[in-house]
């Protein structure tokens, strides 16, 4: 028996009693209702929910925080309750950014989880253009603006957004703006994204600022640069994986999609096989999806059958 909404969105069997019972409580409405406060920061244990749920959590590199393998990309959403629905299910680190929705969805975030904050770990992430760019109380600014929508003291993980030139991690101002933002206890610790890490990664080695970085990876992107996550993550530096999901059924996965694995949890499942990735950040803005994916969480590939489908790993 299945339950539908959001246009036909189908719930699993397995959660349809958790279901019921937010309809009850009047959860699912347009915005977050006070009652979702009973919510704990545990799955509930019971054996009907058992079987989805985060199952692992690893250290992000040297920073001491404890997240979940399989993470809440928080890039379009609508309805704050699909947050709420991954933190029930033991999602802990929520990846948002400035522009994500306009600024809307660092607010829906702030909404859907300010009673829980002390449990959970925010990442958000702001845009600087350009190296030669002055902007040290700006960029100060910015993220003050972000801890407003987000309803919360500090961020946990402050990123760069899309960093494209390795120059930019050596801003004089985005770093002098970072370490008053730590000294200040507005931000945990500093990072930053980027869709080019082969070009990247080389520039952060050689630095002793950044904690955490956030990366595009994947089975059709990763190979030729794994070498340098393993660097990376052996210097303390926390590693978080996005674009996970890219390639469809395409490419070296396609011979193990069936009706037991669907193609999202066979990407999810092989990038969390390389032992030098703490967490993945994907997408989710739907229910379903939240359960699909987490799913996959403490499920690693085995690294004989990756190793056939990717670069092997050592280590």
């Amino acid at each position: 028996m299945h339950f539908c909404f959001q246009g036909g969105e189908k719930m699993s069997h397995v959660n349809r009693r958790r279901f019921l019972k937010w309809m009850g409580m009047g959860a699912l409405g347009v915005s977050v209702k006070k009652s979702l406060k009973s919510s704990s920061a545990e799955p509930d244990p019971s054996e009907e929910n058992a079987a989805v749920r985060i199952r692992k959590y690893n250290s992000l590199g040297k920073t001491g925080l404890k997240v979940s393998d399989v993470s809440f990309g928080a890039i379009n959403y609508f309805n704050p309750n699909v947050l709420r629905y991954a933190y029930d299910l033991g999602v802990n680190l929520f990846d948002t950014a400035e522009g994500y929705m306009r600024t809307m969805s660092e607010t829906y975030l702030g909404q859907a989880l300010k009673d829980v904050r002390h449990n959970i770990v925010i990442s958000t992430k702001h845009v600087v253009s350009s190296p030669q760019i002055k902007d040290r109380n700006a960029h100060i600014g910015r993220i003050e603006e972000s801890l407003k929508r987000l309803e919360t003291d500090y961020i946990d993980l402050a990123l760069l957004h899309n960093v494209s030139n390795p120059a930019l991690l050596e801003n004089e101002d985005v770093l002098s703006a970072y370490a008053q933002l730590k000294k200040d206890g507005k931000i945990r610790f500093a990072g930053f994204s980027t869709h080019v890490p082969q070009e990247i990664f080389p520039k952060l080695l050689e630095l002793n600022f950044y904690d955490v970085a956030l990366f595009i990876y994947n089975h059709l992107e990763g190979k030729s640069f794994e070498p340098l996550i393993e660097q990376a993550r052996k210097k303390g530096i926390g590693t978080i994986a996005m674009k996970v999901l890219a390639g469809n059924k395409q490419g070296s996965l396609k011979s193990l999609v069936n009706e037991q694995l669907k193609y999202s949890q066979a990407a999810i499942r092989w990038v969390l096989a390389n032992p030098h990735m703490d967490c993945c950040v994907i997408t989710m803005n739907t229910f379903s999806h939240v359960e699909e994916y987490v799913m996959a969480s403490g499920k690693p590939m085995v690294r004989s059958i990756r190793a056939k489908r990717g670069v092997n790993i050592a280590g």
